[in-house]
């Protein structure tokens, strides 16, 4: 390509993964970001590589009939969100479609996703947010950082925030600029970031990241946030060692997710999304489970949330988790919930799993949710051990989850069915559902 032309015209083909429009220029790819396919733009090229180039719009020369107004003013600084700029249908398409090429490019099958399942209104969903906090002009905000970098963009209202994060943050910044402006702070922010955590009540917990020893005014803050939230649980602090100390109230949010009571502490792993994780859970016990004496291993558990809700479908469920703290919150939730036929094991799946299948276990079902590099090899190779007749593998990654799932049906189980969820609407993310059945041997 050549480096003189400073921009030109050019027709959008398709989307990327990343939500990104793509077209050709002199034979090489040129990702466009907030660009639509069949839009006609001028763009201009920001980032040149080898095999592809970045660019941006300069002029929209022929809009989609796709394309909306962004609710959000800083939609096209802020990385937050990367789909804004679509309608909520386009959105769910372009997510259905990326998983479709996964499966057909990198798990080499012709199984067809299914739609994805959404939200009647796919706004203010998240129920835990992290915002960034910087000194600009001596003056402290807080929002996310722009797209690949680390220039934090002020947000004033994130609309796929809750409510109450929003109202939080803006206590957090007015605390810090009294501190700048009384002369409490020079210069410096005692925290870098915080995070948000609510339950469908409106309780909310907060966790303020310290870059420093001492937290100024902390009582002041206090005050800020109780006048400004309504039900405010807990302020707490912690440290680069995540060392919890708690300022205000208690930090355990209680949680109830499809008629099981959860409790979840700074650090448990919990879906952002409560509507769609309710359908994606109960759609997932329902592909793993078809009898109740079915035996169902939940695999890279957390604290206890799938198979504590199968637990009441089935005959026992087998959970192993590597965070021995999750799996303490795990047989809590069960006591809790008074569940006798879940136990947890902590510990690596692929050391774990061998040891019960040499004691005697068979499984029915595995459902497994792994992080987003997916299962390794070995794991895989454990679970085809227990023998199950159906594997349900919950992804965030689709990609990472389409190589497993090549790999699955190698190993006898091929992918029946793929089911998107939206959990992270008006982003490029999408969670994904696969199902495998034991391959019949004739």
């Amino acid at each position: 390509m050549s480096h003189s032309v400073t921009s030109f015209v050019c027709t959008i083909e398709s989307l990327g993964f990343s939500g990104e429009g793509i077209c050709r220029h002199e034979g090489q790819v040129v990702f466009v970001p907030h660009a639509l396919p069949g839009e006609t733009v001028e763009i201009q090229i920001i980032k040149q590589r080898k095999q592809f180039a970045f660019a941006m719009v300069l002029q929209l020369i022929h809009p989609s009939k796709e394309r909306v107004q962004p609710i959000c003013s800083h939609f096209y600084r802020c990385g937050g969100c990367a789909a804004q700029h679509m309608t909520y249908e386009t959105q769910l398409l372009f997510k259905q479609l990326g998983i479709q090429e996964n499966l057909r490019r990198i798990a080499n099958t012709a199984l067809q996703a299914k739609p994805v399942i959404g939200m009647d209104i796919p706004l203010n969903y998240r129920n835990k947010t992290t915002w960034k906090v910087a000194l600009i002009k001596d003056t402290a905000f807080a929002g996310f950082f722009a797209p690949g970098s680390h220039e934090l963009v002020p947000v004033d209202t994130c609309y796929i925030a809750s409510e109450s994060s929003n109202q939080t943050k803006n206590a957090v910044v007015r605390w810090l600029n009294h501190c700048l402006k009384t002369g409490i702070l020079q210069n410096t922010l005692p925290i870098d970031q915080f995070t948000t955590r609510t339950n469908q009540s409106g309780e909310l917990v907060l966790i303020l990241q310290l870059t420093s020893s001492e937290l100024p005014l902390a009582d002041e803050l206090i005050h800020q946030l109780q006048q400004s939230v309504q039900k405010l649980l807990c302020v707490c602090t912690v440290n680069d060692c995540k060392r919890v100390q708690v300022l205000y109230g208690q930090p355990l949010l209680k949680e109830s997710v499809l008629g099981v009571s959860f409790q979840l502490s700074p650090f448990s792993f919990f879906q952002v999304n409560y509507k769609v994780c309710e359908q994606m859970y109960a759609y997932a016990i329902k592909q793993a489970v078809t009898d109740h004496n079915d035996v169902l291993i939940d695999l890279y558990s957390g604290i206890g949330t799938i198979g504590l809700i199968a637990a009441g479908s089935c005959k026992k469920v087998i959970g192993i988790e590597r965070n021995e703290g999750a799996v303490l919150d795990a047989r809590q939730n069960a006591a809790m919930n008074q569940i006798s036929n879940a136990v947890f094991h902590a510990g690596e799946a692929e050391a774990i799993l061998p040891r019960l299948v040499a004691g005697g276990l068979h499984a029915d079902a595995v459902i497994l949710d792994p992080p987003r590099k997916g299962a390794h090899r070995k794991v895989l190779e454990a679970i085809v051990q227990t023998q199950p007749q159906r594997i349900v593998y919950i992804s965030c990654h689709p990609a990472s989850q389409a190589r497993d799932a090549a790999v699955l049906a190698e190993m006898g189980y091929p992918a029946v069915a793929s089911q998107p969820f939206d959990m992270f609407c008006q982003t490029a993310e999408v969670e994904n559902v696969m199902t495998f059945v034991k391959k019949s041997v004739d």
